[in-house]
């Protein structure tokens, strides 16, 4: 399914264990020039980044503009999702809540996870139960491999040049939606107190190896410096934890 698809989509969030997971999901990406998702557990669209599954400047992330990506996909594969359902789906939060589909008809939801080996009812970290048309159960990171090699043996030349050029559509959807982010951040930057976007700005000009980062909100994670690709051996430690500090990809994941 994957390699038939015509607008792939991997959303990613407990998938990359080690630094290997981050390098086979690389891998698969760069293969299939598909679409990824680094999200935040039980977060709905626009998805907040997560965890460093992907790096953030790669071309084909899109975690900035996840709900278009996800309305764009006819193939959506979920590694290690914690809350699958909300990943494609919008609320309306009210006394009575109720919920929309951000996904277009047809389209083919795929998931990885160990989480489906181990649902037990006094833990209660699974979330709705999604209707997907294929479930895998088990470890993400250690299927990603496999993965990638038979994606290897079912691409032909003719799939190899619709890869090429939806993988240049999506670097510059990636490029605009970092674009209008840093327009963001620029809003309130002479404000008084300093504005966080401003302080994780300098915190990486001082630091322009990568460094700890006081940041929180997601507008400010979202900031983004110009030049080269994010750096793929740092990690992001947010939220709960370790609180409003962050060990961030430049500027922020």
């Amino acid at each position: 399914m994957l390699v038939a698809a015509t607008n792939p989509l991997i959303i990613a969030d407990r998938a990359a264990r080690t630094p290997a997971g981050m390098a086979h999901l690389i891998e698969l990406a760069d293969l299939l020039q598909a679409a990824v998702v680094s999200s935040q557990p039980n977060t709905a669209p626009p998805i907040a980044a997560g965890r460093m599954n992907f790096p953030n400047r790669h071309p084909l992330n899109q975690t900035l503009r996840s709900a278009a990506a996800i309305g764009d996909a006819d193939v959506i594969l979920g590694l290690e999702i914690g809350n699958f359902f909300g990943a494609v789906n919008a609320y309306r939060d009210q006394v009575e809540r109720s919920s929309r589909p951000l996904t277009k008809t047809g389209v083919k939801l795929i998931t990885i996870t160990a989480g489906d080996l181990s649902i037990k009812g006094n833990y209660q970290d699974f979330q709705r139960y999604p209707e997907v048309d294929l479930a895998v159960a088990g470890d993400a990171e250690a299927t990603l491999p496999s993965l990638v090699e038979a994606a290897k043996r079912l691409i032909t030349d003719d799939r190899r040049r619709v890869f090429r050029d939806r993988g240049a559509k999506l670097a510059d959807a990636s490029q605009a939606a970092r674009d209008r982010a840093r327009v963001d951040a620029t809003y309130g930057w002479d404000a008084i107190p300093i504005s966080s976007a401003r302080v994780a700005g300098r915190s990486l000009d001082s630091d322009p190896a990568g460094g700890l980062v006081a940041v929180h909100e997601d507008r400010v994670r979202r900031l983004s410096r110009p030049g080269g690709p994010g750096r793929a051996d740092l990690r992001t430690a947010h939220r709960a934890g370790a609180a409003s500090v962050c060990r961030v990809c430049p500027v922020c994941a």
